[in-house]
């Protein structure tokens, strides 16, 4: 892990901009849609959660669970 949060941060941008590639993939959901998401559920779980290393993967799967939610509503009966 690197001191430098320059660095670091540079790192973290590059794993949510490749968690929300694989979300809109796998959801078929635009890109935009999932990004607006993901922010969202990054910024409600960064003002709570105690331990931050896991909250990109807790807000992804989030963002899955509300696509997977909203996809069930939208679908044709």
């Amino acid at each position: 892990m690197t001191s430098d949060p320059k660095i670091a941060q540079g790192v973290a941008a590059a794993s949510d901009e490749a968690t929300i590639t694989t979300l809109s993939n796998q959801t078929r959901a635009h890109p935009e849609v999932v990004k607006d998401l993901y922010r969202e559920e990054m910024r409600n779980l960064e003002s709570t959660a105690k331990v931050k290393n896991f909250i990109g993967v807790i807000a992804g799967r989030r963002v899955k669970a509300r696509l997977k939610r909203k996809s069930k509503s939208t679908a044709p009966a």
